[in-house]
């Protein structure tokens, strides 16, 4: 069925797109039963070995998934997260009716000499000034989605860590801090999760992620968040829109 497609790209990114458009076109349901190398190798004329590579890349992508002792099956949708506006994680997964939730793994403040040069320099802050640490692992629906790594001057918020945690931060910073959050800098970079992030999020080391490196200003343009976030590319589709130009 795939004959003369070699070409082009490797046969079984083929036979993975293939099943993508069964999956997105609601041929393949999720939670259903992904079809066996077997059905694959006889339905598209390929090769039982060409059959699994084509599964491996959709588990790695997060269409699939294996469980052991009972097969691969179709995953959930992947989770959209709008990058348009400025909002965080929790605003973004509510507007898809997704609980968000959080767990903090480190929440401490430090002096600016302690941080590495690009986090000082994005906060404006130098000497002893002081800094917020905050570590969380993001969930939505209860399913490990993100680990974000955020930085806040402590002069605009002091008392920021004696707060409740597992929300909203920029509503905390809203209501707490009686900051306007107006403008933020995103870059995107398409990555690995290491041994120790893929722990930390449930998944398998070397699973797709994106790693999100983000400064927050506020209406006064002074910087109010730096963060380094990594978001799970196997559960996540990250969208944007723009007006036309």
């Amino acid at each position: 069925m795939f004959a003369g497609k070699a070409d082009l790209s490797p046969i079984y990114r083929a036979v993975a797109d293939a099943l993508i458009e069964r999956i997105d076109s609601g041929d393949l349901l999720p939670g259903s039963r992904c079809p066996s190398e077997r059905q694959l190798a006889s339905e598209y004329g390929i090769s039982r070995m060409t059959a699994r590579a084509a599964v491996s890349l959709l588990v790695q992508r997060g269409y699939v998934e294996r469980k052991n002792g009972s097969g691969t099956f179709v995953a959930s949708p992947k989770i959209e997260l709008d990058l348009s506006t400025v909002a965080g994680f929790s605003d973004r997964v509510l507007r898809h009716g997704i609980t968000p939730g959080a767990r903090v793994i480190e929440a401490r403040t430090v002096g600016a000499s302690e941080l590495d040069a690009n986090v000082a320099r994005a906060l404006e802050v130098t000497g002893e000034e002081l800094v917020h640490v905050l570590v969380r692992v993001r969930t939505g629906n209860n399913e490990l989605l993100a680990l974000e790594k955020s930085y806040f001057p402590a002069r605009h918020c002091p008392n920021l860590l004696d707060n409740e945690l597992t929300g909203s931060i920029y509503e905390l910073l809203r209501t707490r801090c009686n900051l306007e959050l107006a403008h933020l800098h995103q870059r995107l970079e398409v990555t690995q999760l290491d041994a120790l992030a893929a722990e930390v999020l449930a998944t398998h080391p070397d699973a797709p992620a994106l790693h999100i490196t983000r400064t927050t200003w506020d209406v006064h343009g002074r910087p109010i968040e730096f963060a380094r976030d990594l978001y799970r590319g196997d559960r996540l589709l990250f969208v944007t829109d723009a007006p036309a130009s």
